[in-house]
């Protein structure tokens, strides 16, 4: 993971009040999809409740409305996460998987409230 990310996430948890110094959010994954229908997270650590969220990029560096994916996340690590899309990905189609933050309603994904951690690109093949 670049080391300006992992600043970010660290700066980002501290300032929301997770105050363990040491624990840091984590996301990893391939830069290419093995299947069109569904991505796989090889890890993926968050010190508090989050979600994986996963939506296509559609130039610019602009997100298309909607969530192809959205999966809760337990604190702690998780790994060889395959995630089911809501539709197959389209060749050479850039997906953008993101790991929130639960910062508000407790197990509901709400955009506004759970900011965006981390995030990493996938290609589609």
């Amino acid at each position: 993971m670049p080391f300006s990310r992992t600043i970010a996430a660290a700066a980002l948890l501290l300032a929301s009040g997770i105050s363990a110094p040491a624990q840091v959010a984590m996301l990893s994954s391939g830069n290419t999809l093995d299947d069109p229908r569904s991505i796989l997270v090889s890890k993926a650590n968050l010190p508090g409740d989050g979600f994986i969220v996963v939506r296509a990029e559609i130039g610019g560096g602009r997100l298309a409305p909607g969530a192809l994916a959205t999966v809760p996340v337990r604190a702690g690590t998780v790994s060889d996460l395959r995630i089911p899309l809501a539709r197959p990905a389209k060749p050479g189609e850039a997906l953008v998987i993101r790991l929130h933050a639960d910062f508000g309603q407790k197990g509901v994904f709400e955009p506004g409230k759970d900011p965006p951690v981390l995030e990493h690109e996938v290609k589609a093949k």
